[in-house]
């Protein structure tokens, strides 16, 4: 089959984490890097961490990713970070890779069983699985990765733990949002 990856992504306008999980041939290799655009704003950091990618990822054309969605009435910048997730997408689009876009609630659930887990939780449970010391981003970059490993692999996954399962669940059948419905009243003057 040759080599294959996985590529997660934790977009920030401060600073940004990447993980690839390496597959070649069943052989697994995780490599973790955080983008750090130092006195970079506008569009000069976007094209700096775009670029950063591109070199992160030149090696493995056959290529599927995974990239944190906006969190639900977040108020920290959003539209330096929507500008940012935009460019990251776009050239994940250019290079035809399958991405996910995955809500910070379902990373924590994936990570530690609990979809409101904090960092220090996310941080350890990273640690744990890779053996190494991570940044609150490098460690979202790399429960991501390990989120589009267990979605786009086609290895078995029966090591996963129910929670990640459920997450996998969850993204291949997302539940179908009820609409609502607005009945017009007019006041009665």
């Amino acid at each position: 089959m040759g080599i294959r990856a996985y590529l997660g992504i934790d977009p920030s306008p401060t600073k940004t984490g990447l993980a690839l999980i390496i597959d070649d041939d069943g052989l697994l290799d995780t490599r973790i890097a955080l983008i750090v655009p130092k006195g970079l704003t506008g569009t000069p950091r976007i094209r700096y961490t775009r670029d950063a990618l591109r070199t992160f990822v030149a090696d493995f054309p056959d290529l599927s990713a995974a990239i944190e969605g906006p969190a639900l009435y977040s108020v920290n910048q959003p539209d330096k970070l929507g500008q940012l997730r935009g460019a990251l997408l776009l050239f994940l689009d250019d290079l035809s890779s399958p991405t996910l876009t995955v809500p910070p609630s379902t990373i924590k659930k994936f990570a530690t069983g609990n979809g409101g887990a904090s960092k220090e939780k996310m941080i350890a449970s990273a640690e744990d699985l890779w053996n190494q010391k991570m940044t609150d981003d490098e460690a979202d970059a790399a429960w991501l990765s390990f989120i589009a490993y267990a979605y786009y692999s086609t290895e078995p996954l029966h090591a996963l733990t129910r929670a990640q399962i459920e997450v996998l669940c969850g993204i291949r059948r997302p539940k179908a949002r009820r609409a609502t419905v607005r009945t017009y009243r007019p006041n009665n003057i």
